[in-house]
């Protein structure tokens, strides 16, 4: 019974150390053929929907407005806001957009219309994102086969 149970051990062992070592190979596989390396040339316009954000578009513009990557445009629409939100809009470059009060979704069309690059990056008022986020958001566009990407939200 015991030579039966040490031999079942040994296989279970030999067999384990197989597949992990399998698993390790394939990851190290596909994590050097990702295509999202290198920056992408692709050009990028940046669009922002804002309603009443007069506490929040400043520190979302700041953190777009100090990217690493030097050329894309941002496109923010003020969707008829109330509050002192276009005023500050207005202290940055970006191409403002002044709309009615016709809602998300139709600020976002407007500010579609008007976006003249190649990719699109819809950010919320609210968003503030780290230095490298455009560089590291179009990175996987190198690869051809990639038609939408999308961020982690984080606190």
């Amino acid at each position: 019974m015991n030579l039966v149970l040490s031999l079942g051990t040994a296989v279970f062992g030999v067999l384990f150390l197989f597949l992990t070592s399998f698993a390790t190979l394939i990851l190290i596989t596909v994590f050097s053929e990702s295509h999202d390396h290198e920056p992408t040339d692709h050009s990028i316009s940046v669009i922002i929907p804002a309603y009443n954000e007069e506490n929040t578009i400043e520190r979302c513009l700041e953190s777009f407005n100090n990217q690493t990557r030097d050329k894309y445009e941002i496109i923010v629409v003020d969707d008829g806001s109330t509050d002192n939100t276009t005023s500050l809009i207005k202290q940055y470059d970006v191409n403002l957009i002044e709309a009615n009060h016709d809602g998300k979704v139709a600020a976002l069309n407007k500010a579609y219309d008007e976006a003249s690059n190649e990719l699109i990056v819809a950010a919320d008022a609210d968003t503030r994102v780290d230095r490298t986020f455009l560089d590291r958001t179009t990175r996987p566009f190198n690869d051809p086969d990639v038609g939408a990407v999308s961020g982690a939200v984080t606190p």
